[in-house]
């Protein structure tokens, strides 16, 4: 589910971006950047999170506690 989300909100930040572009939206390049910026830490940190989130006590103690499961991690055994 959390991927999915992150796909969605990538989605719309490319769509934002082309609508900028394509309206043609008073953007200096300085207000531009500091947005690309901006959307690809909102994009990015999450997917960090996600990937070190399985092997971290505090993550998996929030995951346990929103969806009362407990996590798994993928490995069998």
């Amino acid at each position: 589910m959390p991927l999915h989300v992150l796909t969605a909100a990538c989605a719309l930040q490319g769509l934002y971006f082309l609508g900028c572009g394509a309206l043609g939206r008073n953007l200096t390049p300085g207000r531009l950047i500091v947005r690309i910026v901006a959307a690809a830490v909102v994009t990015v940190a999450p997917v960090l999170v996600l990937h070190a989130c399985p092997h971290s006590q505090a993550c998996s103690a929030a995951y346990e506690t929103l969806t009362g499961t407990m996590m798994d991690d993928g490995t069998g055994g």
